[in-house]
């Protein structure tokens, strides 16, 4: 009898124990069974989902900055997955991920990327990993205070972004009801809409709004240059301000830090200070006379004759992996960009007055190649090699 109880008792917990596991193990999934078998048949999504939620470090939080960004996973989970579906271009050659590669930095490492039918665009794709953080400069747009981006500032929000890209000819070439309709048509999307708006029921604002969202996600702030800024200034228990970015870091070379002050010195009035935004939003920076045919950036967006011939100003992260550089991709490498800093500025009519010596003559910066040397080491410091390799930004399908 006693055995007989013994053995009851142990199979008993043994039930328990077993329900405890199942317990646990439906805790943590977030798609339910035949829902994730329809995800898992194209994508490789864990069950678990993932944290879109983020960290700044903690200078920025001196600077006045907030600590935490909080992003909707469902959300952001729809976003990358349509962020990597060449299906969503007009002849199903091209995805986001096509212009935007995340081992460079989400760039591209040609001059002008090629889009749908084999177009060749008419300027370079600009780098989403090159910023600070998408969801803190557009979020502060209204206020005054936030970064628009395109080359031409054109872009307002995250989904007014996405949205130039799908309908731009020589990009993603698609119109927005053939867009929606591809969407529609697929089973997995209407499983991840349905866990990121409630219902299976695709709309195009909730596409772009998904696609937003994962942009808004993309930030890089995980850089040798952020680590070494946060030893400096580790604690902030509450709002410091800090006067001007620091001089040296402790866990910098020698080459780095001279680097580090010759890019405060001639660079950052323009590409700001501490490397989380740009200190203007768009300059003439010299490449033309102002003469003939070209590209009115900002100008020819806004239609300001004062902005003609301007660009949006870049912030620099992970600047040594998004050659080539400029609005046209003209310059191959970082020595390049330099050479033109250093003697090839051109006088164009609204050629930035921190590009002019006091004369109005083009300010020519005439950096040795053991500066050029220094400052390419300081540029390195910025690349975020987490960035890079992140799940969450990597691409879903099988």
């Amino acid at each position: 009898m006693k055995k007989t109880l013994l053995i009851s008792s142990f199979i008993l917990s043994i039930i328990f124990l077993l329900s405890c596991e199942d317990n646990l193990i439906q805790k943590f999934q977030k798609y339910e069974n035949d829902d994730y078998i329809i995800l898992s048949q194209r994508l490789n999504i864990p069950n678990e989902g993932l944290n879109y939620d983020y960290e700044f470090p903690l200078y920025y939080r001196g600077l006045g900055g907030p600590s935490t960004s909080p992003v909707d996973a469902d959300l952001a989970t729809l976003g990358r997955v349509l962020f990597y579906d060449t299906d969503l271009s007009g002849d199903k050659t091209v995805s986001c991920a096509s212009c935007h590669d995340q081992s460079k930095a989400f760039s591209d490492d040609i001059a002008l990327s090629t889009g749908t039918a084999n177009r060749v665009g008419t300027r370079n794709s600009l780098a989403l990993g090159s910023v600070f953080s998408f969801q803190e400069y557009y979020s502060q747009l209204n206020s005054g205070g936030g970064v628009p981006f395109l080359w031409d500032n054109s872009a307002t929000s995250p989904q007014n972004q996405v949205s130039k890209a799908f309908t731009a000819v020589d990009e993603m070439g698609i119109e927005e009801d053939v867009l929606l309709e591809r969407v529609r048509e697929k089973a997995y999307y209407r499983v991840l809409y349905k866990y990121a708006f409630g219902t299976d029921q695709v709309q195009l604002e909730g596409i772009l709004d998904a696609l937003g969202t994962f942009v808004n996600s993309i930030g890089s702030f995980n850089s040798k240059y952020d680590h070494a800024f946060s030893e400096a200034y580790p604690s902030y228990p509450t709002v410091v301000s800090i006067p001007e970015a620091p001089r040296s870091f402790t866990s910098f070379s020698t080459y780095e830090n001279v680097g580090m002050n010759l890019y405060l010195d001639n660079c950052s009035s323009c590409h700001g200070q501490y490397m989380n935004r740009p200190a203007r939003l768009s300059e003439n920076n010299g490449l033309e006379l102002g003469q003939g045919e070209y590209d009115l950036g900002v100008g020819g967006a806004n239609g300001n004759s004062y902005e003609m011939g301007n660009f949006k100003v870049p912030t620099l992260r992970n600047v040594a992996l998004t050659a080539p550089y400029m609005h046209d991709g003209r310059f191959a490498t970082l020595d390049d960009v330099i050479d033109h800093y250093s003697h090839g500025i051109l006088n164009h009519p609204n050629l930035s007055h921190e590009l002019k010596n006091q004369d109005g003559t083009p300010k020519q910066f005439g950096f040795t190649e053991e500066e050029k040397s220094q400052l390419i080491a300081f540029l390195q410091t910025l690349t975020d090699p987490e960035l890079l390799v992140d799940e969450k930004y990597a691409d879903p399908f099988k």
